[in-house]
Formats: structure tokens, C-alpha cells, sequence
């Protein structure tokens, strides 16, 4: 486990912005410094590759069909029956998919959330106290006091908008074409979307700017969900993994401050709030206190 995180941590962090550029304009690719910072990525991807490949052959010299013990267990299964027609080249990628877009992605954005807390102590203490007040300190905090923390869930929405470790979608195309404020596009036009800048649009949020997890929060106190919070994309072609991602957030977040205040390293100077823009977009390398509460 310790392994595999490692070369996805490698694989995450910050790349140089050629590479960037040549993913979205592959024909920058024919240009020696665009294809050198393409290598490197590539080079970190096929080792990621071939560190689970090497996993899935260990399995299969020790399979059991009759202990199913996880997906690559059921993977090799399948594979003895003629009619499902299964491939190891899609089998490794749906795993590196499922540590990539379940591991890092999250990983990243609990760390812009300590690093929010430490720039805002007066709503880390208010949603320390709402836990205390709805959970306690006896026992550890569950999926089903979500409906009853409120200003927490607000806070993970606030932090989601703000951080936004996603800041551009997955390529996109519009398979009949259209037309966008003048611009007419033809079919099969590749289309990213700019999700930060949804999130920072003057005419659909009151200061944007600023650090708010109240304006998610309806005068009765209910978390207001209407608001154009994209940070996991929209539509059709949306993250899949968004449900899963925000119980874990909402998990971890919660009980980390039921346990702990979090303090900065320094007395004289915050950490910044400037994102590195890699596959994601992660905050700068800090340091933390963890005071026990």
C-alpha cells in the first residue's frame, strides 16, 4: 500500500506547465521542450503501470476461485469463463484509476482543508463546537450525523469551492457542433471547461473572495444545495466518484476536529494559500501542529 501511494504521490505532484499544455494542445507535442515534460509524465505513469501489473501476476500464481478475496480475485475469475471478454490492459487501468481519483484527489483536498482552518481558527472552533454539541467527544463521528452538522458540511463545500484541486474538467467534445457568446464550433470540437472560474463569477456569489462557509447555509440553518458549486464537475460526464468523495471528506474533516485544534508551525507567518498546479491543483508544502483537544 505504502508502495503504490508513493508512485501515486509521484505521479500527482507538481508538473511543469509545458507538460500541461502539450495535454492540451497535442500538436505542441512536436516541439522538443513540450515533449521532454510530456516524457517525465509519462515516465512516472508507466511505472505506476508496471508496479500493478506486477501486483495482478502475483495473484494469479496464488488464485483461489474459491476465495474471492477482491477485485483482481474476481477479475481472475471472470477471466476463466469464454464469455466475458476481459483485458488486463483495462483491468490495470481501472485500478490505477480507482488510487489515482480515490486516494489523491482526496488526500489533496483534506490537506486544503486543514490549511483553511489555519487561516480561519474562528470556523474551525465553530465547527468543533457544533461536533461537540451533536456528537460529543464519547464516540467517533458517523456518516449519519452529516444531516445534523450542518456548518461542517458547509465548511467542506466552502473549501471545495475555494481550493478547487480540479480546476479544469476532463476533455470534453461536442459531437454536433454549436455555438458559445459569437464563437461557432464544428463537430467533434475538444471543449475543457473552466470550473474555478464558476466559483469565483461576482453575479453568483457575494464576495468571492472571501472565506464563507455561511452562505451555504439557509436562514433555518438547512445546507442551502443550489448554489453553482461544480468543484466535481456537472452533467452526465461528472465525476463518478463524487459520493464517495465527499463521505470521506466529511469523515476525516470531522473527526480530525473532534480530536484536534490545528495551529500553525510558526506564530509569525501563515502558510500561503497559492495552489501548485500539477494533475491537481495542491497547496504549497507547510507544516502543522496537531494540539489534542
Amino acid at each position: 500500500m505504502t508502495q503504490i501511494l508513493a508512485l501515486f504521490d509521484e505521479l500527482f505532484k507538481p508538473q511543469p506547465i509545458l507538460a500541461t499544455l502539450a495535454n492540451l494542445f497535442p500538436w505542441l507535442q512536436v516541439l522538443p521542450p513540450m515533449k521532454k515534460a510530456q516524457d517525465k509524465v509519462f515516465g512516472r505513469i508507466d511505472k505506476v503501470y508496471e508496479f500493478v501489473k506486477e501486483r495482478i501476476s502475483d495473484r494469479e500464481e496464488n488464485f483461489d476461485a474459491d476465495v474471492i478475496r477482491d477485485f483482481v480475485d474476481l477479475y481472475h475469475a471472470k477471466r476463466q469463463d469464454d464469455t466475458h471478454n476481459l483485458c488486463e490492459k483495462n483491468l490495470i487501468c481501472m485500478i490505477m484509476d480507482l488510487f489515482g481519483a480515490g486516494s489523491e484527489t482526496t488526500s489533496t483536498s483534506l490537506t486544503w482543508h486543514v490549511l483553511y482552518m489555519l487561516h480561519n481558527p474562528d470556523v474551525m472552533t465553530k465547527c468543533q463546537g457544533e461536533i461537540d454539541t451533536v456528537v460529543g467527544r464519547g464516540r467517533p463521528v458517523k456518516l449519519a450525523d452529516k444531516a445534523n452538522l450542518p456548518y461542517v458540511e458547509a465548511t467542506i463545500m466552502e473549501v471545495l469551492r475555494l481550493s478547487n484541486i480540479a480546476l479544469l474538467t476532463l476533455p470534453h467534445a461536442l459531437n454536433n457542433g454549436g455555438e458559445f457568446r459569437g464563437y461557432k464550433f464544428p463537430p467533434r470540437t475538444l471543449v475543457v471547461a473552466n470550473l474555478k472560474s464558476v466559483h469565483v463569477q461576482q453575479d453568483k456569489w457575494d464576495q468571492p473572495d472571501l472565506f464563507n462557509p455561511q452562505r451555504f447555509l439557509l436562514d433555518d440553518g438547512t445546507v442551502n444545495r443550489k448554489l453553482p458549486l461544480v468543484a466535481f464537475g456537472m452533467g452526465p460526464r461528472m465525476c463518478a466518484g463524487e459520493l464517495l468523495a465527499k463521505q470521506e471528506l466529511f469523515l476525516f474533516f470531522a473527526n480530525l476536529l473532534q480530536r484536534f485544534h490545528f495551529r500553525p508551525a510558526t506564530s509569525s507567518q501563515l502558510p500561503s494559500l497559492n495552489g501548485i498546479l500539477g494533475i491537481t491543483n495542491s497547496p504549497e508544502l507547510f507544516q502543522v501542529k496537531l494540539v489534542a483537544r
